[in-house]
């Protein structure tokens, strides 16, 4: 995943239509991380489980960074855009 993310650190929208694709959004992290929130994907899992993250120390920073959120509200934001975004192009 690295790899294809790779291509669009430099435009937004093109990394946004990614993460909608992939089905990736931001979440507020647990007060232990490392980062103040991670990218998570949502897929469906058992009751009780928590999805994948995107993991690694320089990435998070850089695609957090690159989505421009520094609060909670443009977290929230940004994750309404990429679920939008997920239903115009009719993902489920």
């Amino acid at each position: 995943m690295k790899l294809d993310m790779a291509r669009f650190l430099k435009d937004r929208e093109q990394m946004l239509h990614y993460l909608a694709r992939e089905n990736i959004v931001p979440v507020k992290a647990p007060p232990w991380a490392v980062h103040q929130f991670e990218l998570r994907r949502n897929e469906r899992t058992g009751r009780g489980q928590i999805g994948r993250h995107v993991s690694g120390k320089e990435t998070t920073a850089l695609l957090i960074q690159l989505l421009g959120i520094h609060d909670e509200a443009s977290c929230r934001e940004v994750r309404e855009h990429i679920k939008s975004l997920r239903t115009s192009f009719g993902y489920k």
